[in-house]
């Protein structure tokens, strides 16, 4: 997504476009400034012990910056890019590949991704991320923990 945008300022799509660039050029500040006040960001698969629900722009910024500080990856770009626009114009679904690498290990990645998100006046409002959770436990040398979770009671550590 490097050529600027041919939508809307603040439409859906343009606020997509906005943030795969952000994702990529790793700026969570701008990020999170694109979520109004109140917004809610879901991760559908999250683990076990993590609800996956973030609201309000300020704890979505802290959960994102504390992510990539966490894991570290460069986000190489987004391909496969299917938008979905819906009758509601507020809400547009997006299915797509993100792929990269850890920035530690630059073990490489790729996750398809299935988003819906709601824009009100230029700002996401609600986010829906259905990522693959094995995909990304992986990707992070996690998967054996993620199993063990799994297979036992559910209670994070």
């Amino acid at each position: 997504m490097s050529e600027p945008s041919s939508y809307p300022v603040g439409s859906p799509r343009e606020v997509l476009d906005r943030v795969f660039r952000y994702l990529q050029t790793r700026d969570m500040d701008a990020y999170a400034d694109l979520h109004a006040e109140d917004a809610v960001s879901e991760s559908v698969f999250a683990s076990p012990g993590d609800s996956g629900r973030m609201t309000g722009r300020e704890q979505i910024r802290a959960r994102l910056k504390a992510a990539h500080q966490m894991f570290p990856m460069k986000i190489d770009g987004f391909d496969s890019v299917v938008v979905h626009e819906t009758l509601d114009p507020e809400v547009l679904i997006a299915e797509y590949n993100m792929s990269g690498r850890l920035i530690e290990t630059n073990r490489e990645f790729r996750f398809s991704d299935l988003l819906i998100m709601r824009v009100r006046e230029g700002r996401i409002v609600s986010m829906r991320a259905y990522t693959n959770p094995l995909a990304i436990a992986e990707t992070l040398g996690m998967l054996p923990r993620l199993v063990e979770r799994l297979s036992g009671d559910g209670r994070p550590d």
